[in-house]
């Protein structure tokens, strides 16, 4: 449906994996009085029929046109139960008028860091790297050479084994790679972060 659908769409014949992405389903009412009952239930309907981990929401021009509070809205969605216990949600404002689709990919990055990342009195010598909008194997490059220099590293956003999967035939709707919430949270406690392009 509208802008949810083409972002699917595009992902896929790009990647020529099947991408999992959902939509609030905006309509008029939701112009007028904003989408926070959509994404509610867009939640509760994503966490019982796929149960993932994160849900990862990226808004649209309607809903940033209208100004409609994300943040809000899913604290809201948290603490009706629409978000259950030891799952995350997480935000990025991706209007098509500003940037491209590489400030959208910067902005969810950034949206990771600001949600996930948590410091506690534990450093853990580790270097984050940011590798930037690349190719799953330009990530997977820059894993080898990191694990060749011997530098203990949490790399992130990681594409690599998650929409570049051998094709076995078997359907896997959380493929086994990328980076793990663990390690997200634990960026906090990493002595660097380097960004690269």
């Amino acid at each position: 449906q509208g802008c949810c659908s083409f972002h699917k769409s595009h992902l896929t014949r790009h990647y020529r994996e099947p991408i999992m992405a959902a939509t609030s389903a905006f309509t008029e009412g939701s112009s007028v009085f904003g989408g926070g009952a959509n994404l509610k239930q867009a939640l509760t309907t994503i966490f019982t029929v796929y149960n993932p981990d994160m849900v990862a929401v990226s808004t649209t021009c309607l809903s940033e046109t209208i100004g409609d509070d994300l943040p809000t809205f899913i604290r809201q969605a948290r603490e009706s139960g629409a978000v259950p216990e030891g799952k995350y949600v997480i935000h990025a404002n991706t209007p098509s008028y500003v940037g491209s689709h590489v400030t959208g990919w910067s902005n969810m990055t950034k949206a990771m860091v600001t949600y996930l990342s948590a410091k506690t009195e534990t450093p853990n010598n580790k270097l984050n790297i940011i590798p930037g909008y690349v190719e799953p194997s330009d990530v997977r490059a820059v894993k080898q050479l990191v694990t060749q220099m011997g530098i203990d590293a949490i790399v992130f956003p990681d594409t690599s084994d998650v929409v570049d999967t051998p094709k076995t035939g078997d359907f896997q709707m959380y493929p086994k790679g990328g980076t793990l919430i663990p390690d997200l949270i634990d960026t906090g406690n990493s002595t660097a972060t380097l960004a690269l392009g």
